[in-house]
């Protein structure tokens, strides 16, 4: 061990020793893979013994892919593939072909004939899987993942695209499935890939059970001394963060301590653990200890400048989030993020004169026209006065007209406000590529449906569910409309319309988008806390489900929940009268 070692650790935080190999535990997370210790990396070449010829079609339409002439790789490939049916490179790259070039039936019926053949290749249901996510419906991607795990094929791309795969639709039962494939192979898989599904798999918002799951995956690996690797104790870290336990996440680090190993990414999520739970001492210890030992280094740097910043706005200490600020500015370290949360403390306490000059010290370094920092004074000036935001607003529109930004975070001081006609004389004046923007547009519809005018509203969200379904049906992209936030939006919208609308509303259809929601979209998205709120409304809770909603919602008082605040007060006094 180095010399320095000694004093590299000196003013770190004591770490637990590492569990004695005696303890009690769990043969194996999964139950199935009793003996591994050691994942031994594996030769996955795609080549059959037809050697040559088949290197050389393979090299040369792969060039054709990459510089992308897909018809004349889709020639090549297709005499090639005539004489020789058997080759599963040519079978697995004439695939990918048919995805570039949207056709999606050749490729099927490709793959019919490839099964009729009786070939059972794992590089062909990897493109084939890619090809239903890049041109596929949701339901035909999980019917074709459920047929992969079904037959058994299994490497290491295929599994690491089948785990991304339920990550973006929180698919927590086929993770599991995914999870218990990969174990029974790991002859076929390369240690990068067991570590990257793992990780994967910690990453997914799922409910508690899958949560519970993970806990026990995570927790008897380590006990195994397998898995030890800083991407999987990073995601654990940031899963506990996510649900706000932040002793689970200092628990983590504390494993990871034992190793005598070091990792930026760790130690600035530990940042957060420390101080989220109010040890905010401790979280500057570690912030030392990262500039000291990573000068060179801006991003770690930036990110845990960020993190101790995010700590001291969270429990309202001014005076040392300006001394770490005044700090970032001087060694020019202070990112538009950081600045955000400056601007955004001194707007919540009050400070006008503080938040202006700050303000203007940006502007001066930045420039005049930046409308990021412009927006994010007005967003800062609602916590003062409407007419402060105005006059604000006024002044950085010269400069910047069309900025839909400006008119976005105006519209917001409007709806907090409750000034509602405001917000159609806003857009009435906006020029007409504003008045397009998706996210104002949103932004009217929730003063409409406010205003129990919910026709109008429903026609508004309902144009921007349709205008991004239609964007991803024309540009045959993989379809993530639960990772986009305007779609979230309107669907929320939309169910809030149905199930307050006492003449054409339908509950039961609001239930419907609510649950939907509920089960595909990611818990950190900004919407979530108001799917669960309608729900609530809605009167569907489920008696299992009573604990996570009022746990979740009152966490997310603590956040920044913006306009959703009123709505998750009233849920949780509604789940506090159902438990009476």
């Amino acid at each position: 061990m180095p010399d320095s070692y000694d004093n590299r650790v000196r003013n770190l935080p004591p770490v637990k020793r590492r569990l004695q190999s005696d303890q009690t535990a769990d043969k194996n997370p999964l139950g199935y893979c009793e003996e591994v210790k050691r994942i031994t990396p594996k030769n996955e070449s795609i080549f059959t013994k037809n050697e040559e010829l088949s290197r050389q079609v393979s090299k040369t339409a792969t060039i054709l892919i990459n510089a992308g002439k897909y018809e004349d790789a889709e020639k090549l490939l297709l005499n090639a593939y005539k004489e020789n049916p058997y080759n599963t490179h040519f079978i697995s790259l004439l695939i990918k072909v048919y995805a570039f070039l949207n056709k999606k039936n050749e490729a099927e019926k490709l793959f019919q004939e490839v099964s009729r053949n009786s070939i059972v290749n794992a590089y062909i249901y990897n493109s084939m899987f890619l090809m239903y996510w890049q041109r596929g419906t949701e339901e035909e991607q999980q019917k074709f993942v459920e047929l992969a795990l079904s037959v058994g094929v299994c490497n290491s791309p295929l599994m690491i695209n089948m785990m991304l795969w339920c990550r973006e639709f929180n698919e927590t039962n086929i993770a599991k499935e995914v999870l218990r494939t990969a174990f029974k192979n790991l002859d076929k898989l390369n240690e990068y890939a067991v570590i990257r599904i793992v990780s994967i798999a910690i990453s997914i918002n799922g409910d508690d059970a899958f949560f519970n799951f993970i806990e026990n995956l995570f927790s008897n690996a380590y006990k195994h001394n397998i898995f030890n690797q800083a991407e999987i104790f990073n995601e654990m870290m940031k899963a506990y963060l996510r649900r706000g336990n932040y002793e689970k996440a200092q628990w983590v680090y504390d494993l990871w301590a034992t190793f005598g190993l070091f990792n930026e990414e760790i130690l600035c999520n530990l940042i957060l653990a420390y101080g989220m739970s109010g040890k905010t001492d401790l979280a500057g210890s570690v912030l030392k200890f990262i500039l000291e030992e990573y000068p060179n280094k801006p991003i770690t740097i930036e990110n845990a400048n960020y993190n101790m910043l995010r700590v001291l706005v969270y429990h309202n200490k001014i005076e040392e989030a300006e001394h770490l600020y005044s700090e970032m500015c001087e060694k020019g370290q202070a990112s538009d993020r950081i600045h955000y949360l400056m601007l955004r403390l001194y707007g919540k306490n009050g400070m006008k004169d503080k938040l202006h000059n700050t303000y203007s010290k940006i502007k001066s370094t930045v420039g005049k026209s930046d409308a990021y920092l412009d927006s994010l004074l007005i967003l800062a000036s609602r916590f003062e006065s409407v007419d402060e935001a105005e006059a604000t607003f006024n002044e950085v529109i010269k400069e910047n007209p069309n900025d839909s930004r400006l008119y976005m975070v105006l519209a917001t001081v409007y709806y907090t406000h409750q000034l509602y006609p405001k917000i159609d004389e806003l857009i009435r004046a906006a020029p007409q590529e504003v008045q397009n923007n998706m996210g104002l547009m949103l932004m009217h519809a929730e003063s409409l449906r406010k205003r129990k005018r919910y026709s109008e509203a429903l026609k508004k969200s309902r144009y921007v569910v349709d205008a991004i379904t239609e964007q991803y049906r024309k540009e045959g992209i993989i379809q993530r409309y639960y990772n986009e936030n305007d779609y979230v939006h309107a669907r929320v919208i939309e169910a809030y319309c149905l199930k307050d609308d006492k003449l054409k509303g339908d509950k039961t259809r609001a239930i419907q988008i609510l649950r939907e929601l509920k089960k595909k979209v990611s818990r950190n998205n900004v919407h979530y806390p108001r799917i669960l709120c309608g729900i609530v409304f809605c009167n569907d809770v489920q008696k299992e489900e009573l604990e996570f909603f009022r746990s979740y919602l009152k966490d997310s008082l603590n956040k920044k929940v913006g306009f959703a605040k009123r709505d998750i007060e009233k849920a949780l006094a509604l789940l506090n009268e159902q438990e009476c």
